[in-house]
């Protein structure tokens, strides 16, 4: 799985737990229904500013879009970095 396909998977697990279907988040966030089906299949990655939108419809941290394993090394990447963790200041 990639990165882009986990968060679509985050995504639409928190859209369940909210118990919102894609259609009807799509419909609050002025978005086509095509456009939310793309992301949430994983065809196209949501971007920054999807994500933003979406978790303040949902009242969550942006983060929570992001799984653990994303951050661990969990999922492969084609890129030659890696993800790690912001570190909150002490």
């Amino acid at each position: 799985m990639s990165p882009h396909e986990a968060v679509a998977a985050e995504v639409r697990a928190q859209l369940a737990r909210n118990r919102l279907s894609g259609r009807r988040a799509a419909e609050m966030l002025g978005w086509k229904q095509t456009y939310m089906s793309r992301r949430l299949t994983g065809a196209v990655p949501f971007d920054v500013d999807d994500l933003a939108a979406l978790a303040e419809l949902l009242d969550v941290p942006i983060g929570q879009f992001f799984p653990d394993n994303l951050t661990s090394g969990g999922l492969r990447t084609a890129a030659p970095w890696t993800l790690t963790p912001l570190r909150a200041a002490a």
